[in-house]
């Protein structure tokens, strides 16, 4: 018996034994046996029903525990140490069972043999070193379904009895094919006839770690549809998994994630319900719940579907898409990738047709509640939807890129498509409780219409204590040219409240609006609008409007523009012309005769002609205290033409407040060869100072505006202006407006204004009007002098100064009953702006001072303001004959009440 060729003969004779008796094909190549029960065997093969490899071994030691249980088909073995284990479990080519199953069937009851199956195959320690495990299925597009590589296990109380399996797995690590490295596997292992458990199971590899148990429960023939026959049930706690691994089995997760899982898992694979789920990845997402995953292993497409009951889904668009990029990606609008942070609480399907959504959402721009069902979800953004949805202080304006929309409050329901501006087309009904816009919360509004990218069809019922209207049409601006077709009946329409009107206090407006209209601009607008009943109050008046209209038509490229109103304007403006060019037009037309002017680049042929009578109602609406007289008109011509400007305007009166101009006429021809402007008034009143017979004409040489203007003034019209002025433009493109040598008579005393006709006495200036360089502009009398000059920067820097330099009280001072003064003065004034901080400063000297004849004497007045123009310091001293009979020195605040 020690002998080892006879040793390999009785071990090929019990093997001969087995496959006469299974009918079985195990062979083994050499056997070595001692005398103590330790048993070796090389070269150890096993055949399937194809003759082809099913389990190699290179070596297997162990020790027979019995030698009369081995003769009778019961291998009862010590410690088991496999080496080089090679095993091939194989579905082949039309065939429905693996190479395995054949194998075990042969030991079953079915077998020819009678009664059950005797085989008995233990050990208390087994042991597998480089091992390699292959799965295969020939009727796969794919055959090679894994491999299992670098194989090493360790296993106590290994036990096959008949059919049945039972291990105590305390160590499995391998390679997978597919690039997954599994550290290790423990578990409590059993496999029957009917179901597979693994209770007690751990599963560690680099990036997870799977703790809990899992069973597969089966019948026999269900093997060879395990997705959709084999019931799996499952629990993991406390377990870790990397998303990038777990593609390798579903290739549906995003990576360079981990997840924290505890589930209670039941079903098929294609049928998977996932029980008290709660998820928890790195990227801040947490799904506690129950789902249902439905055919995520199946053949077909589009088969896939997902029912979730979630308790909390906490997390933001970019973090919940990149868990799984393709399912929920392709099932979660873009849209809420701007609604910040949310949760998610409720109940939806997802297949890959459709979805049905009954959920909460509360998101960092409010709360949203959705009962939706989706279709077309193949393209999200574009998808179908039908439904209820209601939003509660919902920040709109961040959804929508709207900053003057903020939190919104409805409830509507919907049916439509698109869940983007530029996809958006649905009919929507429902009550917009409250709508932040403009800085004002707009309440009960009803609406009822087709909602897309910038267009609303329907009806708009608003009953807010601010605006009563009932809009009913259309308003498009989706298309290039937009089209405008809707009646409203503005009840009542508090502007001023509303935030659309500053000016007014009080800004009320009431009427009838029916508008129909199309247009890509104001440009090549064509239609009509039609206000009728308005009523229009403010702080200072009540104003009525019966009727008015603006039609705007096209006749070949010519546009004609007509205006009625009995209170209003009447009128009409024909020509070809762009909005945007008119007021550039008008400059240009103005400017182009000087050399340096540099025009405004419009387009060529442009041309404007225009008539209008103008009422005063219209006018105190937009300037409280405007008033026109009767008749008042404006009518004229402009062209892109240097001279094609033409512009006359006649009012029988005018009044601003305190003042008023009677029968104003003005002329404006650039093609005159005689005068290029003429202003006539009979009588002006500015409050303080009254003018009459006022005329203005001027005239352009050589690059220049010459102006000439004649009126008089003061009491009883003996004051006389003699006014000449030329305007032009320097080669820095500044205007400059300067005095040739012009004579005032004030008071009966005549003055001159640049006497010595030199090249000062002017102020230049910008386009923006908001920097002046005021050169020295002198006003005389003989030795009486009055200079002004000085530099303002921009609205908070200036400096401007007054000298006086012998000059009369008496001439200077404007006429007061009952006072006369006298003296000569000479000094400065000085007003000065720093950053918006003033600093006045006077040094002023009146010599011989006399009020009503009574001889004061000399008065000395030093004062300096401060940055508030509230607080001076005062240097005044009244002397006369040498006697101070007045002297004030120290500082005078007039900031508070009692200064």
């Amino acid at each position: 018996m020690g002998i080892p060729a006879v040793q390999t003969k009785l071990g090929k004779y019990a093997t001969q034994k087995v496959n006469e008796e299974f009918k079985t094909d195990i062979n083994i190549g050499k056997v070595g046996l001692q005398l103590n029960g330790d048993i070796e065997l090389k070269e150890i093969l096993i055949r399937d029903y194809k003759n082809d490899t099913l389990i190699s071994i290179g070596e297997l030691n162990s020790s027979i525990i019995s030698f009369k249980n081995l003769y009778n088909s019961k291998f009862n073995l010590g410690d088991i140490d496999i080496q080089d284990l090679v095993f091939n479990l194989k579905t082949y080519e039309g065939e429905e069972n693996t190479n395995l199953d054949v194998f075990v069937d042969k030991f079953e009851d079915d077998n020819p043999r009678q009664g059950p199956s005797s085989f008995l195959f233990s050990s208390s320690d087994l042991s597998i070193e480089n091992g390699i495990f292959r799965l295969t299925d020939e009727n796969l597009e794919t055959p090679r379904i894994f491999e299992f590589t670098e194989l090493n296990a360790n296993t106590t109380n290994f036990l096959i009895n008949g059919p049945d399996v039972s291990s105590r797995i305390n160590k499995f690590s391998f390679k997978d094919s597919r690039g997954i490295t599994v550290d290790n596997l423990k578990a409590n292992f059993e496999y029957t006839l009917d179901h597979m458990n693994f209770e007690d199971l751990s599963i560690k590899t680099e990036k997870s770690e799977l703790k809990g148990g899992l069973r597969f429960d089966y019948q026999r023939e269900d093997l060879k549809n395990f997705t959709n026959k084999v019931n799996v049930t499952a629990s993991f706690k406390d377990s870790e998994i990397s998303l990038t691994e777990l593609n390798v089995f579903f290739d549906e997760f995003g990576v360079n994630q981990r997840a924290s899982l505890n589930a209670d898992l039941s079903g098929t694979l294609n049928n998977l319900e996932a029980k008290n789920l709660n998820v928890s990845t790195t990227r801040n997402t947490r799904i506690i719940g129950d789902i249902t995953f439905k055919n995520l292993f199946a053949k077909e497409d589009d088969t896939f579907a997902l029912d979730g009951n979630f308790q909390n889904l906490a997390s933001n668009y970019n973090d919940l898409t990149a868990l799984l990029p393709r399912i929920l990606g392709n099932a979660i609008p873009t849209v809420l990738s701007k609604v910040g942070n949310f949760k998610i609480t409720g109940t939806s399907q997802i297949t890959s047709k459709r979805i049905n959504a009954d959920i909460e959402i509360d998101t960092d721009l409010g709360f949203v509640k959705s009962d939706l069902e989706l279709t077309e979800v193949d393209d999200i953004d574009r998808a179908n939807y039908i439904g209820n949805i209601v939003f509660d202080e919902f920040d709109i304006g961040k959804l929508i890129n709207d900053p003057k929309a903020k939190f919104v409050s409805a409830n509507l329901d919907v049916d439509g498509k698109g869940f983007t501006l530029d996809n958006l087309s649905s009919n929507i009904k429902g009550d917009v409780f409250s709508l932040e816009y403009n800085g004002y919360k707009y309440e009960n509004i009803e609406v009822s219409g087709d909602l897309g990218n910038k267009i609303f069809n329907g009806n708009l019922i608003a009953d807010d204590p601010n605006l009563q209207l009932d809009f009913n049409g259309l308003v498009d601006f989706a298309e290039e040219k937009k089209k405008f077709d809707f009646k409203a009946n503005v009840g009542y329409a508090n502007l001023r409240v509303l935030n659309f009107v500053t000016r007014d206090s009080i800004s009320e407006f009431r009427g009838l609006v029916n508008m129909t209209a199309t247009g890509s601009s104001l440009d090549d607008a064509s239609g009509a609008i039609n206000i009728k009943n308005t009523t229009y109050e403010n702080q200072d008046s009540r104003y009525v409007f019966e009727d008015f209209d603006i039609i705007s038509s096209f006749q070949d490229d010519e546009r004609n523009i007509t205006i009625n109103s009995p209170d209003i304007i009447n009128g009409n403006i024909k020509g070809k012309f762009k909005t945007e060019d008119i007021l550039k037009l008008v400059e240009n037309s103005v400017g182009s005769i000087y050399t340096n002017y540099e025009p405004f680049e419009i387009e060529e042929g442009q041309y404007i002609d225009f008539k209008f009578n103008i009422y005063s109602k219209i006018a105190a609406v937009f300037f409280k205290d405007l008033y026109l007289g009767k008749n008042t008109f404006i009518e004229g011509r402009i062209e892109t033409d240097a001279k094609g400007f033409d512009l006359t305007f006649n009012s029988p009166e005018i009044k601003f407040k305190d003042y008023f101009a009677n029968n104003i006429n003005l002329s404006v021809d650039n093609s005159n060869p005689l005068y290029n402007t003429f202003i006539e008034i009979d009588t002006l009143s500015a409050g303080v100072y009254n003018a009459s017979d006022f005329t203005l004409i001027n005239v352009t040489r050589r690059d220049t505006l010459l102006v000439k203007t004649e009126f008089k003034g003061g009491k009883n019209n003996k004051d006389v202006f003699n006014l000449n002025l030329f305007y032009t433009i320097d080669e820095a493109n500044k205007s400059v407006i300067g005095f040739r040598k012009s004579d005032v008579v004030f008071k009966g005393y005549e003055w001159f204004i640049n006497s010595e006709k030199n090249n000062f006495n002017k102020v230049r200036f910008d386009r923006t009007f908001s920097a002046f360089d005021i050169f020295p502009i002198t006003i005389n009398q003989g030795n009486e002098i009055i200079e002004v000059s000085g530099i303002i920067s921009d609205s908070i820097n200036k400096n401007l100064r007054v000298d006086f330099k012998d000059v009369e009280l008496v001439k200077i001072t404007p006429r007061i009953d009952s006072l006369d003064l006298a003296g000569v003065v000479n000094g400065k004034l000085d007003l000065v702006q720093k950053e918006g901080s003033y600093l006045p400063k006077s040094n002023l000297e009146i010599s011989n001072l006399f009020v009503n004849d009574y001889d004061l004497g000399n008065l000395k007045a030093d004062i300096e303001g401060n940055n508030s123009i509230t607080n001076y310091l005062v240097d005044v001293s009244l002397v006369n004959d040498n006697l101070t009979s007045f002297l004030a020195k120290g500082t005078i605040d007039v900031a508070e009440k009692r200064p």
